[in-house]
């Protein structure tokens, strides 16, 4: 558990040598095959309102697995500006408990294994408004991560 809280905290940090330029924050819980959660700070929007850049930082954890890592996401908004889709890019870093159960060893001994992953994502979302320039969303991603698919519920403010 320290070594999460010491790679959520570095991400941060990066992400915060960032976050000068940032105008929005973005937190969500993912829910999916591994639940977690993500925090975002938009990076700007270069090509004007429909579109949006965030840095985020995210954790997974499960009894015998978690992970952590960092990922570019941009969101395309459409003309209306409440439906989108979104893309993500990144890598994710953690560590899985693997019992091993063999006959040839009686002490039955276990393993830990540590990866590296992609973070590759798409998805669509939809969000609402609940304040001046703050949104409530609901997302569905799937791809190349920790957990296959998720749906995201979160708050940009």
């Amino acid at each position: 558990m320290k070594r999460i809280i010491l790679i959520l905290s570095l991400l941060l940090a990066l992400s915060m040598l960032f976050g000068e330029r940032s105008s929005k924050i973005k937190t969500s819980l993912n829910l999916g095959l591994l639940n977690g959660a993500s925090l975002g700070l938009e990076l700007g929007s270069p090509e004007g309102k429909n579109r949006e850049h965030y840095l985020n930082i995210n954790g997974y954890y499960d009894k015998i697995v978690w992970f952590a890592g960092a990922n570019y996401e941009i969101r395309t908004h459409t003309k209306k500006g409440n439906l989108y889709h979104l893309l993500a890019a990144g890598v994710d870093y953690g560590e899985m408990y693997v019992p091993l159960f063999s006959l040839f060893e009686p002490d039955n001994s276990d393993e830990i294994k540590r990866m590296l992953i992609p973070h590759l994502v798409v998805g669509i979302g939809y969000r609402f408004n609940i304040g001046n320039n703050s949104h409530m969303f609901i997302e569905w991603d799937m791809g190349v991560k920790p957990s296959l698919s998720n749906i995201n519920l979160g708050v940009t403010f």
